[in-house]
């Protein structure tokens, strides 16, 4: 993991060796994390799940573990259920999902 700073000339360097990063990449990345008034990151979108699922990892949520942002769901909570022996419509049920974004979200975490 590496941290960078957002320099006042809009570039980005490493901290601590200060290598300069190539903005339009790291930039990419940056535009999934919502950020709060106060300018510190508050969450991130995890782009490996399909938009309709919109998981996140917010650290005021279920402890900063990946959960499905507008209800919350635990996505282990998805996967341990289907794990044992669940069928897709009773787990979308259960929550109050679609069976195509419980679908989608165990494609890629199970």
């Amino acid at each position: 993991m590496a941290l960078f700073v957002h320099m006042a000339d809009q570039s980005y360097v490493q901290a601590p060796d200060r290598q300069i990063a190539i903005s339009n990449v790291l930039g990419r990345h940056l535009k999934h994390i919502d950020w709060g008034s106060d300018g510190n990151a508050e969450r991130l979108h995890l782009r490996d799940f399909p938009a309709a699922a919109d998981v996140i990892i917010d650290p005021r949520i279920g402890w900063g573990a990946p959960v499905l942002g507008e209800s919350k769901v635990k996505v282990e909570d998805l996967v341990s259920l289907w794990r044992n022996g669940e069928r897709l419509s009773a787990i979308a049920d259960e929550y109050g999902l679609t069976v195509d974004v419980v679908e989608d979200v165990l494609r890629r975490a199970a």
